[in-house]
């Protein structure tokens, strides 16, 4: 943030964050949290419906299927990889549409245009009697929370207090493993339905949460930032009046914020003028700062892409390699863990303006590749040796209790900044552009992924995890040496340290004892 807000912050009581005076603008987030439930109940979509026999051939339970294509062969890998990448390949066409669903209808138009996207596709994809209607469906469902998931977070970094909006963006991302929580355990409750309703039901529930974010978002007030970039300045002033001054039109914080803002969107009106504008990328690569921001984006979008994440959408077929069959078994697994990730991701959250993004960052990778490393020694003693080997039914249970210390680290450290990060890598002109770019960059990385580790499984097995162990190597490696520290500066004031000569030496100094529980005896 910058001087002069952080002067009236320090001579001013903080509200705390989950204060009275905070509350209307919590209730401002809901419609937004439900874009990343969206997000977390499509995701493990993915893994649970592998589960269900009249879906996903198992070759322990003889049914017929609804889908032919989605055998348990390499041919099927084949079609199931297709299946799950329709939605990264619908991010191509989304790179298009979210500069101007964020730029010109906002970011609280741009949550009601995802939402009725999610809506339309999981109608289609739950009617469906063809596995191309049913791809269809998945690609409009990419495109509707690629929207909504861009927006969200943008909404609420420039919706929330300047002193909270770590915790208030990480908080956000973790309701993605509610969102899990949720779809696990709709698939766990019609598992055992000996009919095609048995999956319809699990695609059909995505309309809940995009309906209430639909029906939220029509209500909300828009973000200042936006209003100011439009020059609607009044409304922007009313706004944080209401959420940031308790009311008070001359409130010190509100008259600062609106002049730091003002003056990063004079800097950058010459990059938003014209609809073509909204286009033109140009403004992610014409200056050192803009370059290095970019830098940070396909680091934390692209590498990290690699870092072995994707084997839990398929982790299925990753235990059922370790012997664990029955469906059931398989669905209370899975569901455990994610009712687990509820609770770490949130305890994570509070952490991201203590720690700072750099900190948790790098604490995840050391932990996460470290348990990875373990779970591919588990995994392959267990599918190297032969059932009657003594320590094959111990070791695989290792494998699975390893899985969970990983997805612990996962969640507690990195769910909090999936949101947050990308958010303060750029500035208000370059954001919805960048997360655009952003969201392609992911889609292409899942997309590569998604076809790998399905034919993995059917070929090499065990052994795709030592592939993404070894990565894991040159991530910490480049994560260390070029992602800076984000914490305790405003969104404007980050061009300080991306146009400095040395940006992670820059991050790292003292910058403020502003920061969430050092200043307890402030906080109202």
């Amino acid at each position: 943030m910058s001087e002069k807000v952080r002067a009236i912050l320090e001579s001013h009581p903080i509200p705390g964050v989950f204060s009275k005076d905070l509350r209307p603008l919590w209730l401002c987030m809901v419609p937004a949290i439900m874009a990343s439930i969206a997000n977390g109940f499509d995701y493990s979509m993915v893994n649970g419906l592998q589960n269900i026999p009249y879906f996903y051939e198992n070759t322990s339970q003889n049914v017929t299927q609804a889908f032919p294509e989605l055998s348990a062969d390499a041919t099927g890998a084949v079609y199931f990889g297709t299946l799950v990448n329709m939605w990264g390949f619908s991010g191509f066409l989304t790179m298009i549409l979210i500069p101007f669903g964020l730029d010109k209808l906002g970011r609280r138009g741009a949550l009601i245009a995802g939402g009725l996207t999610i809506i339309l596709s999981s109608i289609i994809s739950g009617s469906a009697n063809a596995f191309a209607q049913l791809c269809v469906g998945r690609f409009f469902t990419g495109i509707g929370v690629g929207i909504a998931c861009t927006a969200a977070p943008a909404y609420i970094a420039e919706m929330s207090h300047p002193s909270h909006r770590g915790v208030m963006v990480g908080v956000y991302n973790c309701w993605w493993t509610v969102g899990s929580f949720l779809c696990e355990g709709v698939i766990r409750g019609t598992i055992t339905i000996q009919n095609n309703w048995s999956w319809r039901v699990p695609l059909l529930a995505q309309i809940v949460p995009a309906t209430i974010m639909v029906l939220g978002a029509y209500w909300l007030p828009e973000s200042p930032r936006w209003l100011l970039i439009n020059g609607r300045t009044a409304e922007a002033k009313a706004c944080l009046v209401k959420f940031h001054g308790k009311g008070d039109e001359n409130d010190l914080l509100v008259a600062a914020e609106i002049e730091e803002i003002q003056e990063a969107v004079n800097e950058e009106r010459e990059t938003t003028s014209g609809f073509w504008s909204l286009f033109n990328f140009k403004p992610l690569f014409d200056s050192p700062s803009s370059r290095y921001r970019l830098l940070c984006l396909v680091i934390l979008q692209g590498f990290l892409a690699f870092n072995g994440g994707s084997l839990g959408s398929f982790s299925v077929k990753f235990n059922e390699l370790a012997g664990f069959t029955d469906p059931l078994l398989l669905q209370d697994m899975t569901w455990i863990g994610s009712a687990w990730g509820v609770v770490t991701s949130l305890a994570g959250s509070t952490f991201v303006d203590k720690l700072g993004r750099r900190t948790m960052l790098l604490y995840f990778l050391v932990l996460w590749y470290f348990f990875l490393t373990l779970s591919a020694t588990a995994l392959t003693l267990v599918t190297s040796n032969d059932d009657q080997w003594s320590g094959r039914r111990g070791t695989a249970i290792l494998y699975v209790c390893l899985g969970y210390f990983g997805s612990t680290a996962w969640t507690f450290f990195f769910t909090p900044l999936q949101a947050l990060y990308p958010v303060e890598f750029f500035n208000s002109t370059q954001r919805g552009r960048g997360l655009a770019l952003g969201n392609l960059i992911s889609n292409v990385c899942n997309i590569i992924n998604n076809y790998l580790i399905p034919i993995a499984v059917t070929t090499i097995g065990s052994h795709i995890y030592w592939v993404y162990v070894t990565w894991g190597i040159v991530t910490i490696s480049v994560v260390y040496f070029f992602m800076p520290e984000t914490k305790g500066r405003s969104l404007e004031e980050l061009e300080e340290i991306y146009s400095s000569k040395n940006p992670v030496k820059t991050s790292l100094s003292k910058i403020s004892k502003l920061e969430i529980g050092e200043v307890n005896e402030k906080t109202a």
